[in-house]
């Protein structure tokens, strides 16, 4: 049987949605590197037209959920005790941008193999 995620992933009303990850050293997020990173990986999806990137951070977790919103994210959703870490159960926090708050009709997203360099 699907899992709920699963389910919701496989659905036609979210292909304009991406799942975006970067996973740093907590030392790295003190230095921002993270939204160097996003800096570069968030115009990807944005011309693949794609509409949102969603990420997910494992709470308690301050420091890194700050980044994400100086990147631009918002929390969307708040999944308790989904997750292990460390041996102990975590929760985690669902963050989305809009990659193209203008976009009035979308297209099918192009693949990332098809973008011009």
């Amino acid at each position: 049987m699907p899992t709920p995620t699963r389910i919701i992933h496989k659905q036609r009303l979210i292909k304009w949605s991406v799942d975006v990850s970067i996973y740093l050293a907590y030392l790295s997020i003190e230095k921002a590197l993270d939204k160097a990173l996003y800096e570069q990986l968030l115009p990807i999806p944005r011309r693949q037209g794609f509409r949102f990137a969603r990420a997910g951070i494992t709470l308690p977790n301050e420091a890194n959920g700050l980044q994400h919103e100086l990147c631009g994210f918002r929390r969307v959703a708040w999944l308790p005790n989904v997750g292990q870490k460390f041996g102990v159960w975590r929760d985690v926090a669902w963050g989305s941008v809009d990659l193209s708050p203008a976009m009035e009709r979308a297209s099918k997203p192009t693949p990332c193999r098809s973008l011009q360099r």
